[in-house]
């Protein structure tokens, strides 16, 4: 019996489909609208979960956007993982130096 699973689907639309519902006269470059849709399932419990993304790729290439946004949620787990272990976001320091120090050393024990 398998006790977790993990999918997901994905739909992108051009941006144009909201003409008339959005002034996009304010999002010159925006070009397409994602939704990707995530379930997983561990030890019989079932979520799904649901996000939306805005961008400026053509939606002929649904791969680059795609692309993008693993891409996007690879660095906000790094960031995530800092703030765990490291309480990244708590650190009150001020010094610029001492500041990009102390970030590479957190990023250098977090891969170790």
């Amino acid at each position: 019996m398998r006790k977790w699973g993990f999918s997901w689907s994905a739909q992108v639309l051009d941006a144009k489909v909201l003409k008339g519902l959005v002034d996009l006269s304010e999002w010159n470059s925006l070009a397409s609208i994602a939704r990707m849709t995530y379930t997983s399932e561990a030890f019989g419990k079932k979520s799904t979960e649901i996000r939306h993304y805005i961008s400026s790729l053509p939606p002929e290439d649904p791969s680059k956007i795609l692309r993008a946004i693993r891409m996007h949620w690879g660095i906000e787990s790094m960031h995530w993982s800092l703030d765990v272990s490291f309480k990244e976001d708590a650190c009150r320091v001020r010094d610029e130096t001492t500041a990009l120090n102390l970030s590479w050393l957190r990023k250098m024990s977090l891969s170790f």
